[in-house]
């Protein structure tokens, strides 16, 4: 999840509800399925162009008639999301701590009060290369997975959310070149 990562993490506040669901690869790589509706009139065309960045290659892209988006990307490392434009309020880093590895994910949401406290809010699931010990706030730990889970006015309730966790860092083939850590500052406004 990615980062979802991050990720996913996720501009989510700016089109409701989504569903990010990703996998971290060992080798720093990430892969995510993201799922969000779209007001009508909304074309591939132009969700491609807010899904473009370097670092992230579309696999597929769906707009249904439903108004809802279907997208595979490929991430070349986790904070390539946040050079998106629709993810552009989001911050993906990952880091080494001992043994262990820590996949941070920072969102920054929108001031847009939600008056029906039960609309469906963000959904992030990561998968991630090694045990999960543990996750933030609204994390939910099974195994090597990772899932928050937010209501729309929960997640609009706060300007910024931290999504981290921390998992078993995933054990280097001989010889091979230790893992790197990434940040992404945010665009600036």
């Amino acid at each position: 999840m990615l980062p979802a990562l991050a990720l996913a993490a996720v501009t989510v506040c700016a089109v409701g509800c989504i569903t990010v669901d990703g996998t971290l690869e060992a080798d720093g790589s990430a892969n995510l399925s993201l799922t969000y509706t779209v007001p009508p009139g909304t074309t591939e065309v132009s969700q491609r162009d807010v899904l473009t960045a370097p670092g992230v290659t579309i696999q597929s892209l769906t707009v249904a008639p439903e108004h809802v988006v279907s997208a595979r990307l490929h991430l070349d490392d986790p904070s390539a999301l946040s050079k998106t434009n629709f993810f552009k309020d989001v911050k993906i880093s990952r880091r080494t701590e001992g043994t262990n590895s820590v996949l941070a994910i920072e969102v920054t949401t929108i001031d847009k009060p939600v008056d029906n406290k039960k609309l469906p809010g963000p959904q992030i699931t990561i998968t991630l290369p090694g045990k999960v010990l543990e996750a933030s706030e609204h994390g939910t730990v099974d195994g090597a997975r990772v899932h928050w889970g937010f209501t729309l006015a929960d997640f609009l309730a706060r300007k910024t959310w931290n999504l981290t966790t921390r998992y078993e860092a995933a054990v280097a083939p001989s010889g091979a070149a230790p893992a790197t850590t990434s940040t992404t500052v945010p665009k600036p406004d």
